[in-house]
């Protein structure tokens, strides 16, 4: 910024710099071989105890629901989960026995971003959810790079006429084409255009 180097982190990532290096071999032992230590989550949506939790990585997102959230509110079917920040993807809920580190999200097409986690149950219409996260990654594109400016608000108005009961099979090819060709645009000047087109 303004010429000089700029260093940008969370206060998560902070918060754990002098911990790692007083326990440097005990930080080790914690999480899976390429994905060390522990990550905060926000837990919550349809589930029986929401809030700010920390888990080893490597713990399964059944683990967390189940173990640590008590089960989907009022004992009703699992049905996905919105993983990460508005940008991160839906993990449906049969691949939700793969660990929570950041290799297995990447293969699945989502990503642990900030953190959020919010459960979703078979009441819950993925359309809406992935108009939602949509409307909110278009809302704050900084309109610099023309894909993501152009991209993301097509993205956007397609999802809405995914309703239209009489052109329903259009606008869901457009975006599976859109899916294929965004990504593929190499150096955004905002991460968010990289992360829009992850499955919702």
């Amino acid at each position: 910024m303004n010429g000089c180097f700029t260093l940008v982190n969370n206060v998560e990532t902070l918060s754990r710099i002098p911990f790692i290096i007083k326990n440097l071999t005990d930080y080790q032992q914690i999480g899976t071989p390429s994905s060390k230590g522990t990550k905060a989550f926000a837990l919550a949506g349809k589930i029986r105890q929401g809030g700010l939790i920390e888990v080893p990585m490597g713990i399964t997102l059944n683990q967390i629901i189940e173990e640590i959230g008590g089960g989907v509110e009022r004992g009703e079917q699992l049905k996905a989960i919105q993983i990460g920040c508005p940008s991160g993807g839906c993990i449906p809920a049969h691949l939700c026995d793969m660990q929570e580190d950041f290799e297995a999200f990447d293969q699945v097409g989502a990503m642990m971003g900030s953190g959020g986690l919010v459960v979703l149950n078979e009441s819950d219409c993925m359309v809406d959810v992935a108009r939602y996260f949509l409307s909110f990654t278009c809302d704050q594109s900084c309109g610099k790079c023309t894909f993501c400016r152009v991209g993301i608000r097509g993205v956007c108005s397609l999802s809405w006429r995914q309703y239209d009961p009489i052109h329903r099979d259009r606008p869901m090819h457009r975006l599976h084409q859109m899916r294929q060709s965004l990504p593929r645009r190499r150096h955004p000047v905002h991460p968010l255009r990289k992360a829009h087109h992850r499955p919702q």
